[in-house]
């Protein structure tokens, strides 16, 4: 499994939020989740978990793609 950066764009992008409006959820500074989202800093697992959280998500799987061989 990878962690898929555009599906968490997507995420944000598909509620019509801001990286701003979205790090005021999740207290944290616009530049720290922009370095998060563009994969310039790693996200844990708990911060995954409270960005899924703030975006109304579920299911943290819908961040991942899994790659299958042929």
């Amino acid at each position: 499994m990878k962690f898929d950066l555009n599906r968490l764009k997507g995420e944000r992008v598909s509620r019509g939020w801001t990286q701003e409006e979205l790090a005021f959820h999740l207290d944290w500074s616009r530049e720290k989740y922009a370095a998060k989202e563009r994969g310039r800093i790693s996200m844990s697992a708990d911060e995954l978990a409270l960005v899924a959280s703030a975006l109304g998500v579920s299911d943290v799987g819908r961040f991942f793609t899994i790659k299958v061989d042929k």
